[in-house]
C-alpha cells in the first residue's frame, strides 16, 4: 500500500486516513502551515504544529476542531507515525512528515 496518494481532496495517506493540506473538506486535515492555500475551512478535524495554532483559528475560527503536536513529538495514528518539523524556509511553520508504523 502506498504511504500517501493524489486524490481529488489532496494528498491523501490511506494507512493513517488522513489528508495533508486537503483542498477539499475532509474529515482528518494535517496542515503543514496556514497559508491559505493549506489551511480550508470546512474539515472535520486539524493536525497542525504548536505554534500554527492561532493562525489556523484566526484564519478557520475559534471553533474548529484543532489538535496541536509540538515540533518533533511522535503521534501514533492508525499505525503511521506522525511528527512535523519547522520549515527553514519560513518562521514559526511545520512541514508533515509521516512516517512508516512503528
Amino acid at each position: 500500500m502506498d504511504l500517501v496518494i493524489a486524490r481529488p481532496e489532496g494528498l491523501y495517506c490511506p494507512p493513517g486516513d488522513f489528508y495533508i493540506d486537503p483542498w477539499r473538506p475532509v474529515d482528518r486535515a494535517v496542515i503543514t502551515h496556514g497559508h491559505g492555500d493549506h489551511a480550508r475551512t470546512g474539515n472535520g478535524h486539524y493536525l497542525t504544529a504548536s505554534p500554527g495554532a492561532g493562525i489556523l483559528r484566526s484564519r478557520l475560527g475559534q471553533g474548529i476542531d484543532l489538535q496541536t503536536l509540538p515540533y518533533g513529538e511522535r503521534l501514533l495514528h492508525h499505525g503511521v507515525t506522525l511528527s512535523l518539523h519547522p520549515a527553514r524556509a519560513r518562521a514559526g511553520f511545520g512541514t508533515s512528515a509521516p512516517g512508516v508504523p512503528g
